[in-house]
């Protein structure tokens, strides 16, 4: 069975906000690649120790989990912490807590991955018959059976600044709403 492309669209998109992004700032470094986030082997980032996805051969295994899927789940996030970096693609995410292995199954504690993955468990989860409890997920002990989830499960990520950013805003400015 033939699927729809979705993840040649995907890149199209992508590739026609890169131009005028560069144009405009001329620092790719910076963009944020996003979007059906990758199903494809596994590897590990040498200069950060990350352990990331590739996308499948010819996007087959996105396109056809994606065509598929009972829920489409897309979270839109404002920016990534590029901490004085640069970007990265979101789409190579996969949770997972670099200090271990892949088989190890330990979730990133940072507060956005490990939200994102609960959500992510907790939305895919739950039906007419039951409803995921998020308190079960906060111990260590349910990080493989999220994580296992988050390999599967065909889900997406947009940044939608498309730039990387700062830290997070403290509480104090936020409050105040101005921005100083």
């Amino acid at each position: 069975m033939e699927f729809k492309d979705f993840m040649k669209e995907n890149q199209q998109i992508l590739e026609q906000w890169q131009k005028p992004y560069e144009d405009e700032n001329g620092e790719c470094p910076n963009f944020s690649w996003d979007g059906i986030i990758f199903k494809g082997e596994f590897y590990r980032e040498e200069c950060s120790s990350n352990i990331l996805r590739e996308e499948s051969k010819d996007g087959t295994v996105e396109n056809e989990k994606w065509a598929k899927v009972p829920i489409r789940i897309l979270f839109l996030t404002k920016d990534q912490n590029t901490n004085g970096g640069g970007a990265w693609d979101s789409r190579e995410n996969t949770f997972r807590n670099p200090k271990y292995e892949k088989d190890d199954y330990v979730l990133r504690r940072e507060s956005l991955n490990k939200r994102i993955a609960w959500i992510l468990y907790g939305l895919g989860n739950t039906n007419n018959l039951k409803m995921v409890d998020f308190s079960e997920l906060r111990s260590r002990d349910n990080d493989e059976k999220v994580l296992r989830f988050v390999d599967d499960f065909p889900f997406a990520q947009i940044n939608c600044k498309k730039e990387g950013g700062g830290a997070s805003c403290p509480p104090e400015i936020l409050k105040k709403g101005n921005g100083k």
